[in-house]
């Protein structure tokens, strides 16, 4: 009987109590909250017990012998923390050694979408952004803007808040280097990457002192962070003895969840022009490969083996990239090479990786091709590069009836298995809007990437 009960908001908990989050004011605040948390949920497992039993095998646990499952903070914290340390003890000493209903009953989840609903900060996280344009489509089908400004930080400033002020915090989604907001409010209202990482460690160590089973926290760090610095944040990380840690480093991805309206618009001009990788992953994270369109470009090349004529064709996609290779000299050797090298230039893999290794092997014939797939690269680009024309991938796609949805899982055999509809292929459809292979896992959930349906919701 493992549960988690955890919460969200902490963010804007501390915004309305003007704490700053990387100040040890606010870790004082979320130890207490998450030591108050551990004690009544673990009163209430223990009363539930009372009357409905202990869980499995309670007399094989440690509970029997006064074990604590976290932790606490005795050395660090302030005297109502040691208080609730104490009543935390007494339980476990006394009324738990005979009842315990749950083996678990304390986690931190990331709680992204209940949070949005909720229209409050997730989990324990910071807020990465105090302001965000989100897209939301009316009835008429179309895709509308809405800004959005931390209704918090909207009160805090008051009167004081005029259109101008408003159009730069959306421009810049955090406050630091707007000159005409006092620095009272800058201090409070911090967002992840105005913390320090160390301070990110710091919090995520006072909230799992009292926790029982995980504790999801990102570990937020600047563009300019180098491996050496990251090194030091696992290291910290261990002598502070954390079950867990998730590093993010500001631009690592090519495309983030959240942005400002500043940053998208430079990212976008610095980045136009660049063809988008999309991988397509199953359910274990594992890369598949990005189906095959039916019609490709291609380059087709000859030459001279002791098997004979062997020919060689590379297709493209639109936008330049080689994603298949097809060998015809009637082996089975050059099978096998033409489907893995195809396999794994639709995963993501370069065509400068797949040829140096084809270079490794020993034997003419596989050196052969590995220069022949290089001339091929070098003939597209002769004959079709200067037709290759910037291109951005756009997804889009309204959600279904139920009545089209089982039209077209009729039409098409699918079948329903794990929250979505899959083909004989292995392709994945969206269950709402029905787009093809567009299902990520983020966060522990399926979502869409096409029309934002979770499994999770």
């Amino acid at each position: 009987r493992f549960i988690g009960l955890g919460m969200m908001g902490l963010a804007d908990a501390l915004y309305i109590k003007e704490l700053p989050y990387n100040s040890e004011q606010a870790r004082k605040f979320m130890a207490k909250l998450t030591a108050e948390l551990a004690y009544f949920s673990h009163i209430a497992s223990t009363e539930l017990a009372k009357e409905r039993g202990n869980f499995q095998d309670f007399q094989r646990s440690k509970y029997p012998d006064g074990f604590i499952p976290f932790p606490m903070l005795d050395d660090e914290i302030d005297e109502d923390i040691k208080a609730w340390n104490e009543k935390i003890r007494q339980h476990f000493q006394g009324e738990a050694t005979k009842y315990k209903r749950n083996v678990q009953t304390n986690t931190i989840a990331p709680t992204g979408s209940i949070s949005n609903l909720a229209d409050t900060s997730s989990g324990i996280e910071p807020n990465f952004l105090l302001s965000y344009v989100r897209y939301m489509t009316n009835k008429e089908g179309d895709r509308v803007p809405l800004s959005y400004i931390n209704p918090i930080l909207m009160e805090k400033i008051g009167t004081n808040m005029t259109e101008e002020l408003k159009a730069e915090i959306i421009e810049k989604g955090s406050i630091q280097n707007i000159d005409s907001i006092p620095n009272e409010i800058k201090k409070i209202f911090v967002t992840s990457m105005d913390i320090p990482p160390k301070d990110h460690l710091l919090a995520q160590h006072v909230i799992q002192s009292y926790l029982d089973a995980s504790c999801s926290k990102t570990i937020n760090m600047p563009k300019s962070s180098t491996i050496e610095d990251v090194k030091a944040i696992y290291l910290q990380a261990l002598e502070l003895n954390l079950k867990g840690l998730t590093i993010y480093r500001d631009g690592s991805l090519e495309t983030q969840v959240l942005t400002s309206a500043s940053k998208e618009e430079k990212e976008t001009s610095e980045t136009q022009g660049k063809s988008v990788t999309f991988f397509v992953l199953d359910e274990k994270h594992k890369l598949r490969a990005r189906p095959r369109k039916e019609t490709l470009r291609s380059v087709t090349r000859k030459f001279k083996h002791d098997t004979g004529t062997v020919y060689v064709t590379v297709s493209f996609d639109d936008g330049g990239e080689a994603v298949e290779i097809f060998l015809s000299d009637g082996t089975e050797t050059a099978e096998v090479i033409g489907r893995l090298s195809s396999i794994a230039l639709r995963a993501g893999v370069s065509t400068d990786e797949i040829v140096e290794q084809l270079k490794k092997v020993k034997g003419t014939y596989c050196k052969e091709l590995a220069q022949e797939i290089s001339k091929a690269l070098n003939d597209f680009n002769q004959l079709w590069g200067s037709q290759i024309e910037d291109y951005e991938v756009i997804r889009t796609g309204t959600p279904k009836t139920r009545e089209e949805v089982e039209k077209f899982v009729y039409a098409n055999d699918l079948k329903y298995e794990k929250g979505y509809y899959i083909d004989s292929e292995g392709n994945a459809y969206c269950p709402s809007c029905l787009s093809k292979n567009t299902l990520i896992n983020e966060s522990g959930c399926v979502t869409c990437t096409t029309c934002g349906w979770s499994k999770c919701s």
